[in-house]
């Protein structure tokens, strides 16, 4: 969600808005009456010389609620699926000018519960450093018949890697997360992750509670085949099938994934629609001009 944001800020500056971005890291994740009263006493302070405050996720918005509410124009973004419709959550953000649903699904939560003034706008796929398949393969110490499998999260994994990794001596994983996974190589770091996307035959999503994925979107543009969760909004990234395999239940991932390793004519089609669908609907300057809208319709109502 950061890199979204800060990559807004080049565009939004050529439509004549400019953006300073607080990562507000002082804000706890727990709130209460003593809390709150810091935390609104500091956002008031920080706010001076702004026409408009834009938070980020559900945290900051409940604090952007607690210290503005009525009083000062604000909007929030809910970048993921919102994991709760709290009624004094709903009630802090029904006091955003705006809220936008970076999916349908998010939107869609909100509006069961009676969340107001929302409206949805896709993310931009930020700009990103980008490899030749190549070169990041030799990096990397891939060979060229070995198939990388990348995925962007451990849940549910660890069963997938030992069945498919016993049966198939070609088929590798590497899999970024903060936990190992027996038989994966470990990538830690965010910075790395454009280079293993590059050097990837297939890359899977497995975290529930998501909304639009960036990294599904950096190996959609590039090319790569991906695989996501039908939940959420990690759906809507692509058409079923055609731009985005999508799989139901984790139970069958296993078969799923060795039924794509070996289909390699599927694979290319699924590459090709994807990356043209994140040129048509995950467009970094047509996304800002979406949020300059927002920002001017708040500001001169």
């Amino acid at each position: 969600m950061a890199e979204f944001a800060e990559s807004l800020i080049a565009p939004l500056g050529e439509l004549d808005i400019d953006v300073a971005i607080d990562e507000v890291d002082w804000i706890p994740n727990e709130t209460g009456w003593s809390v709150d009263r810091k935390v609104s006493k500091r956002l008031k302070e920080s706010i001076r010389g702004f026409d408009l405050v834009h938070a980020w996720g559900m945290r900051t918005a409940w604090a952007c609620g607690e210290a503005f509410y009525l009083r000062f124009p604000w909007v929030y973004t809910a970048f993921d699926m919102p994991k709760t419709s709290n009624n004094q959550l709903v009630d802090r953000l029904n006091s955003a000018r705006t809220g936008i649903c970076c999916c349908s699904a998010a939107r869609q939560f909100l509006d069961g519960a009676y969340t107001s003034h929302l409206k949805t706008i896709y993310p931009g796929l930020p700009p990103y450093l980008r490899f030749d398949r190549e070169t990041a393969r030799e990096q990397l110490g891939f060979g060229p018949e070995e198939f990388l499998v990348l995925s962007l999260s451990s849940d549910h994994m660890d069963d997938v890697v030992h069945e498919i990794t016993n049966q198939r001596a070609d088929v590798s994983f590497a899999i970024f997360s903060d936990e190992e996974t027996p038989g994966a190589d470990k990538i830690e770091s965010r910075e790395q992750l454009p280079l293993w996307i590059a050097a990837s035959d297939l890359v899977i999503q497995s975290k529930p509670g998501l909304g639009i994925d960036l990294d599904c979107l950096l190996a959609m543009s590039s090319g790569v085949p991906v695989m996501a969760k039908d939940v959420g909004g990690l759906s809507e990234m692509g058409v079923a099938n055609v731009s985005l395999e999508v799989y139901e239940d984790e139970n069958d991932l296993t078969r799923h994934l060795l039924e794509l390793i070996d289909a390699p004519v599927h694979r290319e089609a699924l590459g090709l629609a994807g990356r043209a669908k994140v040129e048509d609907r995950f467009n970094i300057q047509e996304c800002a001009e979406k949020y300059a809208a927002v920002y001017r319709s708040v500001l001169n109502p």
